[in-house]
């Protein structure tokens, strides 16, 4: 440290500027999964700038191009399946005229069919969607943080060596859960829950009941469980760092000729330090929301229509139908969930990062 902070020259000139960040790698990585309106230099040279404002604008535009031409794809999908929702209306309506309900029965298995075939294509989509986010944003963040702790490291080491140890760690095992866990037990969660309203009889809603409750409360104890680790280092790392820190610039303080300047260097070192550092995590921030506001806004997206949808048919149609319909929704609520549930942790993390480590000194 003491080599450190004696060897830096600061006549007219920032220690670390923003064009010792290499943003290559992560922008080939995002124009490959098609997010080629992404700058990542202009946003960082307008957030040193202060130019938050517009960066929020580019941010804006960016999901509003990524979404809306979503909304005429899930247009279709409810008219197909309001189309078929008003026929099993008919059919059901017409023939419980006769007493012959045997023909109302098929009629009625023949739509629920149909209706399950649209929702499985449906939610088969937005599962495509949540493992693209999933891998985008993974390697996305592992082409970004070994930049972002080169300059944590700078003011803490056991900071640095701490908090990535934990974020490849945590990465790992979202990773694991989301395939491995999650997402199988959504999947489960809907093949129940349609099955379960094939039948008149109430015969799996305990089980999806209990699927529920585990994706929910497990996703919970995840969100849970890693800020509060967030939250221990965060406690412990950066005051390990500034005892160091301290022990040194005492030392430091007694050498002739370097302790007069030594304040005026170290102010000026952690100063850019933590700017750039705080820039290049809002930049990391910034990406991380698009990257999970495209999905979610998708989801949420198809989950109001078919909400809407089963609104403005439920005094027609049957209520099996209705309620095979409130399990896709409700999948793709849990499903919506999950993804922001990852996006929260990784920003959490950031974030936690940079106001721990911006306290070292």
């Amino acid at each position: 440290m003491i080599l450190l902070l004696c060897s830096c020259k600061v006549q007219g000139k920032e220690l670390i500027t923003e064009e010792d960040f290499d943003f290559k790698e992560s922008t080939r990585l995002l124009e490959d999964s098609g997010y080629k309106d992404i700058p990542l230099e202009e946003w960082m040279e307008s957030l040193l700038k202060g130019q938050i404002v517009e960066v929020l604008k580019d941010m804006g535009m960016v999901l509003k191009s990524r979404t809306i031409d979503d909304f005429f794809e899930v247009r279709k999908l409810m008219l197909n399946l309001l189309l078929i929702l008003i026929l099993s209306a008919l059919f059901s309506n017409f023939v419980n005229v006769f007493e012959n309900h045997g023909v109302s029965d098929t009629a009625f298995y023949i739509c629920y069919i149909s209706v399950a075939a649209v929702i499985a294509t449906m939610f088969d989509r937005v599962c495509l969607m949540a493992s693209d986010f999933f891998h985008l944003m993974i390697g996305y963040f592992s082409t970004m943080i070994p930049t972002y702790f080169a300059t944590v490291s700078i003011t803490g080491q056991a900071s640095a060596m701490g908090f990535y140890q934990m974020i490849l760690v945590v990465m790992g095992i979202m990773q694991y859960l989301f395939f491995k866990v999650f997402l199988p037990l959504i999947k489960i969660y809907l093949a129940v829950g349609l099955v379960n309203n094939i039948s008149e009889e109430d015969l799996l809603s305990k089980m999806c009941l209990l699927l529920k409750k585990m994706i929910v409360k497990g996703n919970r104890f995840l969100v849970g469980t890693v800020m509060g680790l967030h939250v221990l280092e965060g406690m412990i790392l950066p005051a390990l760092d500034g005892s160091k820190n301290t022990l040194v610039y005492k030392v430091a303080n007694t050498i002739p000729g370097v302790g007069n300047g030594l304040e005026s260097y170290t102010g000026i070192l952690f100063g850019s330090v933590n700017l750039i550092k705080n820039t290049f995590g809002g930049i990391i921030v910034v990406v991380i929301i698009i990257i999970c506001g495209v999905p979610y806004i998708k989801m949420q997206l198809y989950h109001f229509m078919m909400q809407f949808l089963i609104a403005a048919i439920q005094p027609v149609a049957d209520q099996r139908m209705i309620n095979g319909i409130q399990v896709a929704c409700d999948s793709i609520g849990m499903l919506a969930g999950v993804i922001a549930a990852v996006a929260l942790l990784f920003i959490v993390s950031i974030v936690i990062i940079g106001i721990s480590t911006g306290m070292i000194r």
